[in-house]
């Protein structure tokens, strides 16, 4: 008959659902996470390039402001997390 984790031995470490931990999925964390900051950062410049620019340039920065804005919050909470289930 078996109890769990109280019958196995002190050697083996323990693991949620007896799997190691993935050091690969870790390393694109962070990868993710330097990216989504550099997607903010870059979302901030070009809405303040947008207010200083005139002309027909105007609209396409405020428009791609606001698509590395939505990158940066969509990488770390959707499309991550979709990548990493495969």
């Amino acid at each position: 008959m078996s109890y769990g984790y109280a019958d196995r031995s002190d050697e083996e470490p323990l693991y949620v659902d007896d799997e190691p931990p993935h050091e690969a999925r870790l390393a694109g964390r962070a990868a993710s996470t330097v990216l989504a900051f550099v997607m903010l950062a870059l979302a901030f410049v070009l809405f303040g390039l947008s207010g200083s620019v005139s002309g027909g340039a105007q609209p396409w920065l405020f428009c791609g402001a606001i698509a590395a804005f939505a990158l940066a919050y969509a990488i770390p909470t959707a499309i991550l997390p979709a990548l990493e289930d495969r």
